[in-house]
């Protein structure tokens, strides 16, 4: 793979945030948008193929790879989008592009609903998450969807928080390990890119060992951000073409039952049979294609 990224970086509100560049600024902007616990180097893949055609930037989100981290902790969807609109205003003069993954496809649907007049296609990759309709459990354990009165809600956040507080970072002692770890728990990975992930995504600790770059916290969702019906509403704000792409072997809800799905007015879904929640990974070719033929 070619490492043809150049570091950047922008500031907003008061944090200075990290992205990697790559093609020509005079090409089209294209922004790809990762998700939780992700990294913008992620993307190297797919910047290779689409670099010559676009100005690709790539965010590392606010407590996520080289960007720093909330002084108090805190992410929010609000915090989020207000960072991307920034990258944009800053660095972007035409109309955007923007290709997102997982939770990085909720905070750039929002995106496109507050800023249509910025918005030229979007592609959501796994991206609107949890439903309403899937109940307390998920089948992941990184996603567990609470249905508590507000008070309660808020409650078990700060309770959550001081847990988080009191643990250390998981520390490996390898880059090797933590691939290994990686794959434990994406399986549908090669080890080659578990490898480019982890090399990108840890950091080494005074001790010799690694952990990950992301802040711990930004596992814990805010109780404002679980608001199903305004996230529904900002759905159907969205005014661009709209191309959503799923895995069936993902472990979040089929779009073309999912309510969500059907708010995006001008969207259309397709369907990796037997691809992951990372099927721009694991289905790479296919992707691709779909994504070349959209833009």
């Amino acid at each position: 793979m070619s490492d043809a990224a150049r570091a950047r970086h922008f500031t907003s509100q008061r944090l200075r945030l990290h992205y990697a560049e790559w093609g020509s600024p005079d090409k089209p902007p294209l922004l790809l948008v990762h998700g939780s616990r992700d990294h913008c180097r992620a993307w190297d893949w797919t910047a290779e193929r689409l670099a010559a055609d676009w100005h690709i930037l790539a965010p590392d989100a606010r407590g996520h790879g080289d960007s720093e981290w909330a002084s108090d902790g805190v992410y929010t969807s609000a915090a989020y989008i207000y960072d991307l609109a920034e990258l944009v205003r800053l660095r972007c003069t035409a109309p955007v592009t923007i290709v997102a993954h997982s939770a990085g496809g909720s905070i750039s649907a929002g995106f496109a609903a507050l800023y249509p007049e910025r918005m030229r296609k979007l592609v959501l990759i796994d991206g609107l998450g949890i439903s309403p309709e899937s109940g307390l459990t998920t089948g992941h354990p990184n996603l567990v969807r609470r249905q508590l009165p507000a008070d309660e809600e808020l409650r078990s956040w700060i309770d959550a928080r001081r847990s988080f507080a009191e643990k250390a970072p998981r520390r490996y002692p390898s880059v090797d390990a933590a691939a290994e770890r990686l794959l434990r728990e994406n399986p549908f990975l090669r080890m080659e890119q578990a490898l480019h992930l982890t090399t990108h995504g840890l950091r080494r600790t005074e001790d010799g060992g690694f952990v990950w770059k992301f802040d711990n916290l930004v596992r814990l969702a805010h109780p404002q951000d679980r608001r199903d019906d305004d996230f529904l509403l900002m759905l159907s704000k969205i005014a661009c073409p709209t191309l959503l792409l799923w895995g069936s072997a993902s472990y979040t809800p089929d779009p073309r039952h999912d309510i969500r799905a059907h708010a995006v007015r001008n969207a259309r879904i397709e369907v990796l049979e037997g691809a992951s929640h990372w099927l721009h990974h694991d289905g790479f070719d296919w992707f691709i294609a779909q994504l070349k033929a959209f833009l």
